[in-house]
């Protein structure tokens, strides 16, 4: 059995990305499964914009595990 992101991998799945309050569905998988800053593998990457450009949302992205994200959300505040 495959599980979601080997289905939006193969395009068998809409994968998404979210963008300014906005859920842009997505006919591939940009998502590789291995977070850019402490190199765990997981399925359930999140995509973290650096920058917002409306010409292209997947612009100045990097994929982070949950707990990256939470921590550079926190490193804002």
């Amino acid at each position: 059995m495959l599980t979601s992101f080997q289905k939006r991998k193969l395009g068998t799945r809409k994968s998404w990305v979210s963008y300014k309050g906005k859920t842009i569905k997505l006919d591939f998988e940009p998502r590789n499964a291995i977070c850019s800053i402490c190199n765990k593998v997981d399925e359930h990457t999140h995509l973290h914009h650096t920058q917002y450009d409306d010409s292209d949302p997947l612009a100045h992205t990097i994929e982070v595990c949950a707990s990256c994200h939470r921590n550079l959300h926190s490193l804002k505040n």
